[in-house]
């Protein structure tokens, strides 16, 4: 009589834990995406203005994936940025 809602609940969970996992493996692919484009672009012998724009998109790939990664995993965080002060701050709570 049990039986069916042990299954049922196992289901739920297993369907959790794969959102959950996929969540935090699209995360890391998109650090690894921001990583190679910041690697690429320092071996790349181009000129120095595309230079800076994709070291700056690698590192706001790396930024939002690793961000997305440790929301997966249930992190909970608040980012802040002063513009004056030229601060950024990401704090665990």
């Amino acid at each position: 009589m049990l039986a069916p809602a042990v299954t049922r609940v196992r289901q739920l969970f297993a369907l959790i834990l794969g959102f959950f996992a996929a969540c935090a493996l699209a995360g890391g692919g998109v650090t690894g995406v921001g990583v190679w484009i910041i690697l690429a672009a320092i071996a790349d012998p181009e000129p120095t203005s595309k230079l800076g724009l994709l070291i700056a998109g690698g590192l706001l790939l790396g930024l939002t994936g690793s961000l997305g990664t440790l929301a997966a995993c249930g992190v909970k965080f608040s980012v802040s940025a002063k513009t004056r002060g030229g601060s950024f701050t990401i704090d665990p709570k």
